[in-house]
């Protein structure tokens, strides 16, 4: 017995126990506006667009946004990051030589 499976964009026909493949919904960009108070590694990885790897390795050598630990679950509080966000922007300018001294 099949059965016949109608999308928006494609007829298929599917045995009894075969379902469509699921689509996961689009990414959405997070932002700081309106956000939780704690972002999880994952979420502060994606803002920052660097590997999380990248994160721990900050974590480790004490630079990089401050983080919290909460028994072994690492989080970040959004004011540090946007206080992260704001040092690093005002620390080099573009076109600025971040190593040259007034």
């Amino acid at each position: 017995m099949s059965r016949t499976v109608s999308t928006p964009h494609v007829n298929v026909e599917c045995g009894p126990r075969f379902t469509p493949a699921f689509n996961p919904p689009e990414r959405q960009i997070l932002t700081l506006q309106d956000g939780p108070a704690f972002l999880t590694v994952t979420e502060v990885s994606e803002l920052l667009r660097v590997p999380q790897g990248t994160l721990r390795y900050w974590r480790h050598a004490g630079i990089g946004p401050r983080s919290v630990r909460f028994g072994r679950r690492v989080v970040y509080r959004s004011d540090d990051i946007r206080m992260y966000i704001e040092s690093e922007s005002s620390r080099t300018s573009r076109g600025e030589d971040p190593t040259e001294t007034v």
